[in-house]
């Protein structure tokens, strides 16, 4: 048995070292020639062994072709569905951060083919495991984009609704600390000068000055102890150093004035950069202090806790909630903070200056937060809506109007009659054809009215005379084509009226013929031939 499985694996291997000539195709040749049961484990093991020989030998070119090659052989079914998950990973696993993310592009591309449930099933986890293993060896302050290159990626193949994703539990990042000084030196600190520029002119005029000691620079930076960790502020010593700390960070913004509502916004949209890592040097806070974007950071950073320690999250325990006096303090700084960063403290721009859009942007985001604690406290229900049972009465079948429910096509010609005419047989050129409806009525029983009407003794006016109906007319005609050789009687001259014809035929050719009659019609007093005789 184990020799069989050696032989099967180098006839694999041997095809995959083949970079030139491996094709899908007799990949799934040399796989139904596999004369073991467990074909997928052999192929499995093969691609493996080969992404570690050609891993060693930094053979880039042919590492793609063989990622490629274990995507479609996935598709088809010749190897297990984790394959090619594995081949990435010992990919990343081998390869230095400098090549990781060209590696990473050629995966977005390649892997999106797995994207269906039944492939991508069996390597999630091996996917989720190496994006995270490479999340932890890139530096989010360098290679900022890569990281976010990498969450787009899984948010892509992931449901929005994937617990790895969700922190259900509420935790904190409480690995990020931020070190500084707990002794600073007074003598490193400058005084801030606080600028407030005229409306009416450019030049901008100092208005006092902002004393940047050790005692803001503690405050400051222990501020972000307790935005790390939220829950520390449900306690007495935590909340009273919370708020301590807050009201001294929240006075000081409020007493920096340094450009109108404008510039601001326009310094905001056209500054490039953004802070990933605060620097806590002591020499460095009046600067930072002086930067709107720094100080907005800040701000909304106080946003966030304070709508934490007011919203109603599951996994809370039941000491940890403020009181009336706690929640009054919490909105009275919330109105202040928005007050700042809508730039409405200022007395001369508040009358006029609208709501700017990154202060928009910011009621968004904490409103989008809202939503997104209030689903998980649902329990994470799925996006996907079940459709509700209709509550009104079901409408009947609107049936054809052109087909009966037989199935046979009916017609509309705009009169009842016709309808009914059109309509007595699916097909009506069959049914003219029909013996039943070869069907000629008696020349008596059709002329005998007519010709008592041509009867000078019965004084029928001419108007009321059969032959003066046109309907009358043209079914006596056809009658007379089917059942009378003196249909056919030479007319001279021709293109007289039909009537004088009908007339002629009736009186003195019809009515002669006593063989068409029975023996009570023959009482007119009409010429006759003298060779007629009764029958």
């Amino acid at each position: 048995m184990a020799d069989d499985f050696d032989l099967c694996f180098k006839a694999v291997k041997n095809l995959l070292n083949d970079s030139g000539g491996l094709t899908l195709v007799k990949l799934k040749s040399i796989s139904e020639s596999l004369a073991i049961k467990d074909k997928k484990s052999v192929i499995d093991l093969a691609f493996r062994d080969q992404m570690l020989d050609l891993l060693s030998i930094n053979s880039t070119d042919s590492m793609k072709v063989l990622l490629k090659m274990s995507v479609a052989a996935a598709v088809a079914d010749i190897c297990s569905a984790a394959t090619p998950f594995l081949l990435f990973a010992d990919l990343f696993n081998t390869k230095p951060i400098s090549d990781a993310e060209e590696n990473f592009h050629f995966m977005e591309q390649t892997i999106t083919a797995l994207k269906d449930v039944s492939l991508f099933g069996p390597g999630r986890n091996v996917l989720l495991r190496m994006c995270n293993d490479l999340l932890r060896r890139l530096s989010k302050s360098q290679n900022t984009v890569f990281c976010g290159r990498i969450q787009l990626f899984l948010t892509r193949l992931f449901p929005l609704d994937e617990k790895s994703g969700l922190n259900l539990m509420s935790n904190f990042n409480t690995q990020k600390e931020i070190s500084y000084s707990k002794e600073p030196d007074e003598s490193l600190f400058q005084s801030l000068i606080n600028y407030k520029a005229e409306p009416t002119e450019g030049a901008a005029k100092p208005l006092s000055d902002l004393k940047v000691n050790a005692q803001l620079y503690q405050k400051f930076w222990s501020l972000q102890e307790f935005l790390r960790t939220p829950s520390l502020c449900y306690t007495k010593e935590g909340w009273a150093g919370f708020t301590e700390c807050a009201q001294c960070v929240i006075d000081t913004f409020c007493s920096i004035k340094i450009m109108n509502a404008v510039d601001s916004e326009r310094r905001w949209h056209s500054s490039g950069t953004k802070f990933t890592i605060y620097l806590t040097s002591e020499k460095l806070l009046d600067l930072q202090l002086m930067d709107t974007n720094f100080r907005r950071y800040i701000l909304v950073q106080l946003l966030i806790i304070f709508q934490y320690l007011t919203a109603q999250v599951k996994f809370k325990s039941p000491t940890q909630a403020l009181d009336e006096s706690q929640s009054k303090w919490v909105k009275s700084r919330r109105d202040e903070i928005l007050k700042l960063l809508d730039g409405a403290l200022d007395s001369d721009l508040a009358g006029g200056t609208p709501i700017s859009p990154s202060f928009a942007v910011v009621n968004h985001i904490l409103e989008r937060e809202t939503h997104w604690n209030r689903w998980k406290n649902e329990g994470c229900p799925s996006f996907i809506r079940t459709l509700e049972k209709s509550s009104l009465p079901m409408r009947k079948r609107r049936t054809n109007p052109l087909i009966d429910r037989s199935g046979n096509k009916l017609f509309r010609f705009g009169n009842r009659e016709l309808d009914k005419l059109w309509s007595l047989a699916p097909d009506n050129l069959e049914a003219c054809k029909d013996k039943k409806r070869l069907f000629r009525p008696d020349l008596y029983e059709h002329f005998r009215d007519a010709i008592l009407e041509l009867d000078p003794k019965e004084k029928v006016e001419e108007q009321y005379k059969s032959i003066n109906r046109e309907e009358w007319t043209w079914r006596s005609l056809r009658l007379l084509s089917r059942r009378c050789s003196f249909f056919y009687t030479n007319w001279n001259p021709p293109g007289r009226p039909i009537k004088d014809y009908l007339s002629v035929i009736l009186t003195e050719k019809l009515h002669p013929e006593v063989n068409f009659f029975p023996q009570s019609v023959r009482r007119f007093d009409l010429p006759l031939p003298g060779n007629t005789t009764d029958t």
